[in-house]
């Protein structure tokens, strides 16, 4: 700078005053180009309107430095203001229900994804408490059971709701209730760009391919005809995105949309309705996608399902009940389609008690020969030799001496025993623990692995839990309910309806949806 100045003032004492305007304009090219040259990037004066501190982003540092100290002043190190904190918000659902018992599937989903939840009830509602302090968040995603429950809500909590959910970045579930809504041509949902109508007669649901879709499969129809009403959403907004549709089967009539996403570029805020409750089995596939969608996939579960299905009681049951020749190879078709369709390598397990052999009518000994014959196409385990309930052993030796007449028919027959795992009828012994049990299965077949479905309680079943004792690990287990003194498709408790119910969306669906074993568990 001293170089500058000496040189101007030479200028001037010699009149050369052209010379002191091209020195001048020189060093504001000069100056002009160091400033806002890209190779200068980050090294623009303090006061410089291009300067721009953006908080959001983390760096290990914001150090400025400046090559050409005379003419621009050293612009260290910004720190983040001491006043400006980064929001946080807890790993929690809020659940607000009208009616306990339609949120009790609602609350099985979000317990069995291991998070943590708070319930309110509508009734209740006097103030929502959603923040600890001003930059701490309470819940991470706002499911409410009925749609009705959030229009209901007083236009001030309904702004509460809103202005938290946009300052905190959290999303908002609404299902709804055909039959509790009167009848109803269109409604307009407060200020959303949105409208809704019910609709009846809708025979197929398909899931469309969108940013929510993770776990259920899209672009796959599914009849259901047996829902008798629905609430269908209409709106030309491009804020909405359309996760699934329905039809009516008539090819001229459009595509209803039965759930949707709303991306927010209304009011900032990201929702999903659902044109139904929660209880349908498709929507409890898409309730866990949306959890993970809205909590950008903290509440997201594993896709990777470790399955294994036992057939207890082969060779048990009375005469006229027992596995035909043909049900013995229909329950190798059936291993066959899964492995091609569904899980690769996939084997049934087969408990088997050898006392019952060949002792059914003449068809049901032919069934029983074939599945010896079948028996290396599938995995086979030990359901002690006479079926007999450990509990009703007082002598060790007697129960050790059970399986080894089950070992021995299976050395006679070909069968080859599934290593290490074993499953004791009724589950008698496995908890409560019976020490009886747990060493002779040590001691005759070096038993590691054993299920049950009374651990800690035989219901609710979402809370079958697994354990080990002596070494040997307990899972947990579920039961579709078909016995030897049930097996008939009309004989079933309380009607086919009830076992379609439990495949389709009811405590065996549940069990396949949320539970998950590490591989390390695995057989």
């Amino acid at each position: 700078m001293r170089i500058v100045v000496a040189y101007l003032q030479w200028c001037i004492k010699r009149g050369f005053y052209i010379y002191c305007v091209l020195g001048l304009v020189s060093m504001t090219w000069l100056f002009y180009k160091n400033v806002t040259s890209p190779s200068a990037a980050g090294r623009q004066h303090p006061r410089s309107t291009r300067q721009y501190i953006h908080f959001d982003v983390e760096t290990e540092s914001s150090k400025l430095s400046f090559t050409n100290k005379d003419i621009i002043p050293t612009l260290a190190i910004i720190k983040e203001p001491q006043d400006i904190k980064k929001f946080v918000v807890q790993n929690k659902a809020l659940l607000i229900l009208d009616d306990k018992k339609q949120g009790t599937s609602i609350l099985i989903a979000i317990s069995q994804s291991r998070w943590k939840s708070k319930t309110v009830y509508f009734k209740q509602i006097t103030d929502l408490t959603l923040t600890q302090d001003d930059h701490t968040g309470l819940y991470s995603v706002i499911v409410f059971e009925d749609l009705r429950i959030y229009l209901s809500l007083s236009k001030e909590t309904r702004g509460h709701v809103d202005s938290y959910c946009r300052r905190f970045h959290v999303g908002v579930i609404y299902f709804m209730h055909p039959q509790k809504v009167q009848t109803l041509s269109e409604i307009q949902l407060l200020d959303f760009p949105l409208s809704v109508s019910t609709y009846e007669n809708i025979a197929t649901y398909t899931v469309s391919h969108s940013s929510v879709a993770d776990i259920v499969r899209t672009n796959v129809s599914h009849d259901v005809k047996a829902v008798s009403s629905w609430i269908v959403f209409h709106s030309n907004d491009s804020t909405y995105e359309t996760i699934s549709y329905g039809e009516t089967g008539d090819k001229s009539s459009d595509k209803l949309q039965l759930a949707i996403l709303d991306t927010g570029k209304h009011d900032g805020v990201s929702r999903i309705f659902f044109g139904q409750a929660h209880q349908l089995w498709i929507h409890k596939i898409l309730f866990l996608d949306a959890l993970s969608y809205l909590t950008a996939h903290k509440m997201k579960m594993d896709k990777n399902k470790y399955i294994q299905i036992d057939i207890d009681d082969m060779f048990l049951g009375k005469n006229g009940t027992k596995m035909k020749s043909s049900d013995a190879k229909a329950l190798k078709e059936a291993q066959e389609m899964w492995r091609e369709k569904y899980v690769s390598g996939f084997s049934f397990y087969i408990g088997f008690s050898g006392r019952s052999y060949k002792k059914g009518l003449p068809q049901e000994q032919e069934g029983d020969m074939e599945m010896i014959k079948l028996s290396p196409h599938f995995k086979w385990f030990d359901h002690t030799f006479s079926h007999i309930q450990v509990h009703k052993f007082d002598d060790p030796t007697e129960v050790i001496h059970q399986m080894q007449l089950s070992k021995q028919f299976a050395e006679e027959h070909g069968i080859q025993i599934a290593k290490a795992y074993a499953v004791a009828p009724h589950h008698s012994g496995v908890y409560p623990t019976d020490d009886i049990l747990y060493d002779a299965w040590k001691t005759v077949w070096n038993i590691t692995v054993t299920s049950t479905e009374e651990y800690p309680h035989l219901k609710p079943f979402h809370l079958h839990r697994g354990f080990i004792y002596k070494g040997i690990k307990v899972l947990p287990r579920e039961v579709c309910g078909l016995y030897t003194t049930n097996l008939y498709y009309k004989s079933y408790p309380r009607g086919p309806a009830a076992l379609e119910y439990n495949i389709l969306g009811g405590p065996l669906f549940e069990s396949v949806l949320y539970n998950y074993v590490t591989p390390n568990s695995v057989i």
